[in-house]
């Protein structure tokens, strides 16, 4: 990510951020941008530290999605407006457990692979105020998946674009 340091924090009124591609080991570039709701980090190359994200603390939705080199989510326990977050194919991840800190989460979606803990199902279920689960498992065996929906028993949270999320939760 080659954007120059404080420049996303410089526009104030800044909701939406889609970074996609290229490469950086951090999202630091988002430091400052008090006003996010919505946060899509997808396919840069050698990201490993998403340390950042613990400082959204407006962020309504979160996507996560081809980030082969982070191996934990910080604590998301400071996002009290965070109600989705969505996480593809990241199967380094070592669990959930930081995500589920969310005190206000209600859907979580998984797509293709993705690193669970063993008791990151018992946790999802757990979750006061999560009322909704998926995994969109393409590339996941159904010995992996289907007993992870099982284990949660939640009803399915449906697959949409973060512009049709917004407009059935304004």
């Amino acid at each position: 990510m080659k954007v120059p340091t404080g420049l996303l924090a410089a526009l104030p009124r800044l909701q939406w951020l889609d970074i996609r591609g290229g490469s950086g080991a951090s999202i630091d570039t988002v430091d400052g941008c008090t006003s996010l709701t919505y946060l899509a980090v997808n396919q840069i190359r050698g990201v490993n530290d998403l340390s950042a994200l613990g400082r959204q603390t407006n962020l309504r939705l979160l996507s996560l999605y081809g980030l082969p080199q982070v191996r934990e989510v910080p604590s998301l326990a400071e996002l009290t407006h965070l109600e989705r977050v969505e996480i593809g194919s990241m199967k380094g991840l070592s669990g959930l457990r930081p995500v589920l800190e969310a005190p206000f989460l209600e859907e979580l979606v998984l797509m293709n692979a993705v690193g669970l803990s063993g008791t990151d199902p018992e946790a999802i279920a757990a979750h006061p105020t999560m009322r909704a689960f998926e995994w969109f498992a393409e590339d996941v065996p159904d010995s992996t998946w289907v007993p992870v929906m099982d284990r949660v028993g939640l009803p399915r949270a449906r697959a949409m674009t973060a512009s049709d999320w917004f407009d059935r939760n304004p």
